[in-house]
């Protein structure tokens, strides 16, 4: 285990502008800029305020499954990566191909899933706690899914 943690240690270290690019600045730059928004607010009112604030947005900013457009970004990504590889590696063309199946299905159900959501919310005012927690487990699989591509077709 621990030669498992050192791999993968030497591996962010050795790819950390790749992955500060295309992980952490559209997965967790949002939140970022709620904790500096909530600091804000509880510089500014009374106290308390601040991380009243920060659990307000940081609900809004999943509800309705907002997390669906950072998966959609990752797999448009993904799958441009994927296609990218054909000419370089003749070797892997079925393993291309489902890449690019599989992101290009996993997006037209996220496009649903957060359309249909968004009007549900709009509409009658409930959240679809389901979708929700589906568009948060699908961007952190992405997180993981996306550089193993990327980095395998590399």
């Amino acid at each position: 285990m621990p030669e498992l943690i050192s791999s993968l240690y030497q591996f962010v270290v050795s790819n950390a502008l790749w992955l500060s690019i295309n992980i952490a600045v559209p997965v967790l730059l949002p939140y970022l800029m709620l904790v500096l928004i909530a600091i804000d607010q509880a510089t500014h009112t009374s106290a308390g305020t601040g991380a009243t604030t920060w659990r307000t947005l940081l609900r809004k900013s999943v509800d309705t499954g907002q997390l669906f457009w950072t998966a959609i970004s990752m797999l448009a990504a993904t799958a441009y990566d994927a296609v990218a590889a054909w000419d370089k590696h003749p070797a892997l063309h079925e393993e291309i191909g489902w890449t690019v199946g599989i992101c290009l299905v996993a997006g037209f159900v996220c496009t649903v899933l957060v359309g249909f959501s968004t009007l549900r919310t709009a509409t009658s005012g409930t959240t679809n706690w389901y979708v929700i927690g589906l568009s948060i487990w699908l961007t952190l699989a992405l997180c993981g899914f996306y550089p193993a591509v990327h980095f395998s077709f590399a």
